[in-house]
């Protein structure tokens, strides 16, 4: 895809189009060196290195490479309740393959009622099993729209495919929403991008759930959240008018309602005794690099206008 075709990529102001460009050509050019010390962004000067980690990500808080677990070993799961759902669970997808094992693990560490609502965001072939299918590809914020407009239960958890929760991360993230200064609920990851992300060296589902076993701590405000699990009542989620599609297929869309929340007076809560692993680039990482790297010049623009506001990246 060339970034051109992103839509809103002419709106920018030059600078900011010579960047886009700049940036994807330097990621072509890691993309083809050798690995190991000798690649061009470990050993280039620290203004190259900075452009290259911003080509790949473009800005966010690197991740632990260590903690992994394999997408194809399933929990067992536990037998469904015909209860009224506190949670509705809202899974977009376009079928990656790691869908099952996130269904699998919402279904055996979940003990807390709930629905779960897969979106099939137009792909081809369609995702079996999906409660609903969109007829034309939306985006993440479509798709998470969509889904809530199904949802029966007065909390929803927006939750990315590529997501393993463990025991307790639904309690643990419904209990501070009780509190109704409080607007949005994540957990901590291994790679959400922001300051949920954590060091973690597991590498097999055993290990993840070792690390999320016994953990405590209050849940602290932080000023964004990803939306690669979270919680947030049904009402507040209709009263800021769902997430903005205006963001396309993604990007920053999480950065605008966290906004959205703050400017209604609304917290934003990290719950560090959750803990959820994030494979990480189910989406973003098969879209090509010029084309990611154009879409998130595109959408910070928007953010920043929308705000009044200059985007920062996210700091530990």
């Amino acid at each position: 895809m060339d970034p051109r075709d992103v839509p809103g990529l002419d709106a920018l102001p030059w600078t900011e189009r010579w960047r886009v460009r700049a940036l994807a050509l330097l990621q072509a050019q890691v993309s083809r060196a050798p690995s190991g010390a000798g690649r061009a962004r470990d050993r280039g000067p620290g203004t190259v290195r900075d452009w290259a980690r911003r080509a790949v990500a473009p800005v966010r808080i690197p991740s632990d490479s260590r903690a992994s677990i394999p997408p194809d070993v399933l929990p067992p799961a536990r037998p469904p309740t015909d209860a009224p759902p506190r949670a509705s669970i809202v899974i977009p997808t376009r079928g990656a393959p790691t869908l099952p094992q996130c269904l699998a693990a919402v279904a055996a560490h979940t003990e807390a009622p709930h629905e779960v609502i897969v979106v099939d965001d137009a792909s081809e072939p369609p995702v079996a099993g999906a409660r609903l299918r969109l007829g034309a590809r939306r985006g993440f914020p479509g798709a998470v729209n969509a889904g809530a407009r199904r949802a029966r239960a007065d909390a929803l958890v927006i939750l990315n495919d590529d997501a393993v929760v463990t025991p307790g991360w639904l309690e643990g993230l419904l209990a501070p929403l009780e509190d109704p200064s409080v607007g949005l609920v994540g957990p901590a990851s291994n790679d959400s991008g922001d300051v949920a992300t954590e060091p973690a060296g597991y590498r097999d589902l055993e290990g993840l759930l070792a690390h999320a076993a016994g953990r405590r701590g209050a849940a602290r405000e932080v000023p964004k959240l990803s939306l690669l699990c979270a919680a947030i009542r049904r009402e507040t989620f209709e009263a800021v008018g769902g997430l903005d599609e205006g963001y396309g297929l993604g990007l920053f869309e999480d950065d605008e309602l966290c906004m959205a929340l703050r400017r209604r007076r609304l917290r934003v809560l990290l719950a560090p005794g959750v803990f959820v692993h994030h494979h990480g680039s189910a989406t973003f990482g098969r879209m090509p690099d010029a084309a990611r790297i154009a879409r998130f010049h595109v959408n910070r623009r928007r953010f920043e206008r929308r705000w009044g506001v200059r985007w920062r990246a996210p700091t530990v």
